[in-house]
């Protein structure tokens, strides 16, 4: 089901669900449900990206970082070559930076799956939990810190909590997404 004009869309909204996700995450933090929610609005356009390009594709360009660098050029001091790879990578930092190098070598590729999202999800959720015992108080009681960050509010251990949610509920998705979609 590749279309143009629900791909281009997509490019446009990609980021307002991301943001909208963690808005309904920060938000939830005194509210009921808030890491749930936001990490299902998490999973929206990555849905929708499987669905326009395929579950290939998707985990191709979306989870997968490949780092590269510039070769090195005969007599090059160290100096200029290390410059040249700093002002490479950077530009690489834009994101309407697409002009292929041809010296260019792959020096790491990092794969994000999903599945290795889902023991940390799990892990700072039972820590969230695990924090009041060692004040004394009940298992997932909240323990709020005396500071407050700007636009945040209180910081405690529910915030903790949703993120745990969060982290789990969008990589459960992601993962039955892509596994359903390559069948």
């Amino acid at each position: 089901m590749k279309t143009i004009i629900l791909a281009a869309a997509l490019r446009l909204f990609f980021p307002l669900f991301i943001f909208f996700s963690f808005y309904i995450l920060i938000r939830g933090h005194n509210h009921p449900g808030g890491g749930f929610i936001g990490g299902l609005i998490l999973a929206i356009p990555f849905i929708f990206h499987v669905l326009i390009h395929g579950a290939a594709e998707t985990q191709d360009t979306l989870f997968v970082k490949r780092v590269y660098s510039l070769k090195r050029k005969e007599r090059e001091s160290s100096l200029s070559y290390y410059t040249r790879n700093i002002g490479y990578r950077l530009r690489g930092l834009l994101p309407w930076y697409s002009r292929e190098d041809k010296d260019k070598v792959l020096v790491r590729q990092f794969v994000i799956e999903p599945l290795n999202v889902i023991p940390v999800g799990l892990a700072l959720s039972l820590i969230s939990g695990l924090i009041p015992l060692f004040l004394g108080e009940a298992f997932l009681t909240g323990v709020w810190a005396k500071a407050q960050l700007p636009l945040i509010g209180k910081v405690g251990t529910t915030l903790l909590f949703d993120i745990g949610v969060y982290l789990l509920v969008s990589a459960v998705v992601l993962k039955i997404t892509l596994v359903m979609s390559k069948e």
